[in-house]
C-alpha cells in the first residue's frame, strides 16, 4: 500500500527526526549544512508536519525510532532514509548509495538498535534546536 503524502509534502523533500535526540538532531544539522542546493526541509517528529507524517504511514507517534525522509512523492525508513539523504547532498556524501548493496534487512538489524539506545547512547536535547534567521525558511511547523 502507498500513502500518499502529497497534501503535505506539495512536492517537497521533506526529512522528519527527533528533535530531543542527540543523534537525530545532530544527523539533520548535518544535512542542513551540506545541502548546498537547499532542497531538504526539515520537520521536527514532536511538531505538527512530522506527526502528521507519522500517523499516516502508521508510525509510533511517542518513540520516534526512525527518521523519515519523504522525496519522490515516496517515503523512506531507516537505514533507506539514511541513504537516501545522503544520495541528495551528492559527492561525496551520495557514495553511501553504495550501501543498498548490503540488503535492507541486513542494514536494519545495524541500525534498529541504535535507534533503539540512541537516548542511553548520545543523550537527550535540553533544549530543541532553533533555526538562525537563515535557517527557519527550511523549517515546517
Amino acid at each position: 500500500m502507498t500513502t500518499d503524502l502529497s497534501d503535505i509534502t506539495q512536492g517537497r523533500t521533506i526529512l522528519v527526526y527527533d528533535n530531543v535526540c542527540a543523534l537525530c538532531t545532530g544527523f539533520a544539522r548535518y544535512v542542513l549544512e551540506r545541502d548546498r542546493r537547499g532542497t531538504v526541509l526539515f520537520a521536527s517528529a514532536q511538531g505538527d508536519t512530522g506527526r502528521e507524517i507519522f500517523v499516516r504511514l502508521g508510525l509510533d507517534t511517542t518513540d520516534f525510532e526512525t527518521n523519515v525522509l519523504v522525496h519522490g512523492g515516496k517515503a523512506f525508513l531507516r537505514s533507506d532514509a539514511f541513504i537516501e539523504t545522503m544520495k541528495l547532498l551528492g559527492p561525496p556524501w551520495s557514495w553511501w548509495r553504495l550501501a543498498q548493496a548490503c540488503p535492507a534487512p541486513l542494514r536494519n538489524a545495524v541500525y534498529r538498535p541504535v535507534a533503539r539506545n540512541r537516548y542511553r547512547i548520545f543523550g537527550r536535547l535540553e533544549s530543541c534546536h532553533v533555526p538562525t534567521p537563515a535557517e527557519r525558511g527550511r523549517f515546517l511547523g
